[in-house]
């Protein structure tokens, strides 16, 4: 039997339990109606979210030390440890519903890269946010000039699209995609 943290959030209140660790059948469910949500990473704090707000009680089962999935940060000894993905990509549509984005302090990364190659760091930059230093990243050795030149006409055309031609496409390997810019 897997173990696993169980949170239990009511929708008549908004007071979570945890029992860690335990069983998902050691705690009892007391209304039928009560739904289950796996994982409490943003998808299923996403779901357990629209389900609070709609008054459906639900318990959350999270099989980790804590919620969050790659999405979070421990603090051990005084120092602040990222867990795996940390780039937050602000255009997702869902989440600009969802979130307010002016009360999480969110902060900008460089959009691109430092490659370590042959001894030395080389710089790999969006042609479309970053001008100048994508212009500088066409004579570094990741990759080649032909390789550079499909992957920006790519990026051009997917900013061409809307988000709702981008989703509801086709998926396509990228190295077709290439192939055909």
């Amino acid at each position: 039997c897997r173990r696993v943290s169980l949170l239990h959030i009511s929708a008549t209140s908004a007071q979570a339990t945890t029992t860690t660790p335990a069983t998902a059948t050691s705690t009892p469910l007391k209304d039928p109606k009560t739904a289950i949500v796996i994982g409490g990473g943003l998808a299923g704090l996403s779901a357990a979210t629209k389900l609070y707000s709609s008054g459906v009680p639900f318990l959350l089962l999270e099989a980790s030390d804590g919620v969050g999935g790659r999405v979070r940060t421990d603090s051990v000894d005084g120092f602040l440890l990222d867990r795996g993905f940390q780039i937050f990509i602000t255009a997702y549509p869902e989440a600009q519903k969802l979130l307010d984005y002016s009360s999480l302090n969110l902060k900008k990364f460089y959009s691109g890269a430092k490659v370590y190659f042959d001894g030395k760091f080389h710089t790999v930059a969006d042609p479309v946010r970053h001008f100048w230093d994508a212009v500088g990243t066409l004579a570094n050795p990741i990759g080649t000039i032909v390789d550079k030149l499909l992957i920006g006409l790519t990026r051009i055309r997917v900013l061409q699209k809307s988000d709702e031609e981008i989703f509801y496409s086709c998926e396509v390997p990228i190295v077709d995609l290439l192939r055909t810019s």
